[in-house]
């Protein structure tokens, strides 16, 4: 079975004087329930899921060695 890599980085709750957003983590939550229902039975999904605080630059650039596992055909 081939794989399907996926990172979804949404953050809803910034810093003031930033006001907090409502929809981004609900959007991408939205996006990984559409992917996982959607593509299950044709590739082994693997996720990562950044999310508010968690969405630092160093977490953003660490996730995407998460792709490194990916082969030619996934």
């Amino acid at each position: 079975m081939k794989n399907l890599y996926a990172v979804y980085i949404a953050i809803n709750e910034y810093v003031h004087p930033v006001n907090p957003l409502k929809g981004c983590v609900r959007d991408a939550m939205s996006l990984c329930k559409y992917i996982n229902d959607r593509y299950e039975k044709q590739f082994q999904i693997h996720e990562k899921k950044i999310i508010n605080s968690a969405a630092t630059r160093a977490n953003v650039i660490a996730a995407f060695e998460h792709f490194e596992a990916a082969k030619d055909g996934d």
